[in-house]
């Protein structure tokens, strides 16, 4: 029975209208709950950061959010295409996702029959190259990884990929401006966020490996994968000395981060038990497949593709895992290195006993199955349920204010995200747009006084509406400095079922 649905499977997908249209509908059905995302969500951090800044304002200083600044650049570069039309957004990411799917269809081409030298015959270095594919397209579509698609993770798969496929050219031919190019890629991946740096690290190990015996080589190639980087940073540098952001540059691109991952450790920022569990779905099973790919180390030691991938799965995982919060999004920028590892392993599956055969492919099917429900879960939460009410009455609260004000007036929403600014038409009181930033930085004594910061931002602007919650015992109202200046500033303008709105009293 199973080798007549083996001999099936590869029947189909040699065909090459058949296997063709098999990615296109995997495609639709694990992008289909990114599609109805719920519009609640970080996407509008990220847009409303990069709105600001291409309508003039200074990144940092009139916006903030802890990222590098090219996030918002992309970002801003999508309002300035389409407005603030989350159909647009998303159809743009739709693109942006095809772009990804192809660069990965490459590295696939180029590293699998490499990776699979043991495999002898052609036909089965190909299958494995469209199973590869369609893994890949299955796992980077599902919305525990996307989010709502305009993030730093989403947005790295594509520099992630160039990087990759500039440095195995370079390794082909040895054209020095290859190298060049691939440093390019790593800068921007630095620059989008900067653990991303690690997933650099292994094409310098690889170069070590390959020039040990000219290690004047080596350093003359490290040199000119360092020099965009450098030059990159450099720009950045003065662009923000420039306009006397220098230091608000340094917190939000770096310090910060530091200061965010030590709480995520302590357990501050949310339930680290569930996010675990959640990203456990997936990454346990992976991590099972890395095991059995170890073991064949000793065989592999001199395959560089072999090599490549393992040690990118290692910088991966350090790098997702590093930061301590374990949000399934995260390990978007990985699945390229994870669909290797799972490839590799699958094809050699004839090594092992069959009964780990049988336990590793129901493992991963049984993975792939439960990963797709907890997809499916944030269409759900679109559609109906406590997300959808809570939706509701955020737009019932965002019209109030609307209604209330004129185009100039600013407000502040004293919650998670950005999303009340998009709703409202309204901008944002203060640079922080997002109260968890002030709570965190406060509780956990980072340092930065952004207290002080925001206070005087909401003066400056006269800020005329604040939102928050109606109970007292919410999370935010910790943040005791931000509550007595809002008891003392503002008073009680419109109730509503779980929010307030507050008026400035003057």
């Amino acid at each position: 029975m199973l080798d007549k649905l083996k001999i099936a499977t590869i029947k189909t997908l040699n065909n090459p209208l058949k296997f063709w249209l098999i990615v296109i509908l995997i495609y639709i059905l694990s992008r289909i709950a990114t599609w109805g995302y719920p519009f609640d969500s970080d996407h509008w951090i990220f847009y409303y950061v990069g709105k600001i800044w291409t309508e003039g304002g200074n990144l940092y200083v009139d916006a903030w959010d802890h990222k590098p600044p090219l996030i918002f650049l992309f970002n801003g570069f999508m309002h300035l295409l389409f407005g603030d039309s989350i159909v647009l957004h998303r159809i743009w990411l739709t693109i942006l996702s095809f772009v990804d799917i192809f660069l990965f269809y490459k590295i696939l081409k180029i590293v699998i029959p490499k990776l699979l030298n043991k495999v002898k015959t052609l036909d089965k270095s190909e299958l494995a190259i469209k199973v590869g594919l369609i893994l890949y397209v299955f796992l980077r579509n599902l919305s525990q990884f996307t989010s709502s698609g305009n993030n730093t993770e989403n947005y790295g798969l594509i520099f992630l990929l160039l990087m990759w496929l500039s440095y195995l050219s370079f390794r082909k031919d040895g054209k020095w401006w290859k190298m060049l190019l691939s440093g390019l890629f790593c800068s921007v991946l630095f620059f989008l966020k900067g653990n991303f740096i690690l997933l650099g690290l292994p094409i310098g190990f690889i170069l070590l490996l390959d020039n040990l015996k000219t290690i004047k080589k080596f350093f003359g190639y490290g040199l000119i994968f360092a020099t965009p980087i450098i030059a990159h940073a450099g720009i950045w540098f003065y662009y923000f000395y420039s306009k006397g952001a220098l230091e608000d540059f340094l917190i939000a691109t770096f310090k910060f981060s530091a200061k965010y991952s030590g709480s995520a450790w302590n357990g501050n920022l949310s339930n680290n038990i569930i996010l675990l569990l959640v990203t456990l779905t997936l990454i346990a099973p992976v991590l099972i497949f890395f095991i059995f790919y170890l073991k064949d180390l000793k065989d592999n030691f001199k395959n560089k593709e072999y090599i490549f991938v393992g040690l990118s799965f290692i910088a991966g995982l350090s790098l997702t895992f590093g930061v301590g919060s374990f949000y399934s999004y995260y390990f978007e920028i990985i699945m390229p290195v994870i669909v290797l590892v799972i490839v590799y392993v699958f094809f050699n599956l004839s090594k092992f006993k069959k009964i780990w055969q049988i336990l590793l492919v129901i493992l991963l099917a049984i993975s792939l199955l439960f990963s797709y429900g907890i997809s499916l879960k944030q269409l759900y939460n679109s559609l109906s349920g406590p997300v959808r009410i809570d939706a509701e009455q955020y737009q019932e609260v965002a019209n109030y204010v609307k209604d209330n004000s004129s185009i100039n007036d600013k407000v502040f929403c004293y919650d998670y995200g950005a999303v009340f600014y998009r709703l409202s038409d309204r901008d944002s009181g203060s640079r922080f747009i997002s109260a968890s930033v002030l709570l965190l930085e406060y509780r956990d004594n980072y340092g930065f006084n952004f207290n002080k910061i925001f206070i005087q931002d909401m003066e400056k602007n006269k800020t005329k509406y604040i939102v928050t919650y109606s109970d007292r015992e919410s999370l935010y109202y910790k943040n005791k400095p931000l509550v007595d200046y809002f008891d003392k500033n503002y008073e009680l303008d419109k109730k509503f079922d779980t929010f307030e709105v507050l008026k400035r009293k003057d």
